[in-house]
């Protein structure tokens, strides 16, 4: 799940190609992964509202999320310092 409420020119391209890609590093341990898959844009459901709750419970004043996406994922690749950055994985 993916909180995309301040990047407004990924909601505009989502619709028009569903193929996506998150990198999530670990700046503690120099270790990262990229997730890439098809993207879901949700703005209602059971998804969505776990989401607005998760955020509500993060930070009082954060604003609710206007939508999240669910991602497939196909592949996943390291993105970790090291000999093999980009070696896909699963």
């Amino acid at each position: 799940m993916q909180d995309f409420s301040f990047s407004g020119k990924t909601r505009q391209n989502l619709p028009e190609n569903k193929q996506i890609a998150v990198t999530i590093p670990d700046p503690s341990s120099g270790e990262g992964h990229q997730l890439k898959g098809t993207a879901e844009p949700l703005d209602s459901g059971p998804l969505f509202e776990a989401a607005c709750k998760q955020v509500a419970e993060l930070q009082e004043g954060l604003s609710a999320p206007h939508a999240v996406v669910k991602i497939a994922v196909e592949a996943v690749f390291d993105q970790s310092a090291g000999k093999d950055p980009g070696r896909q994985i699963a």
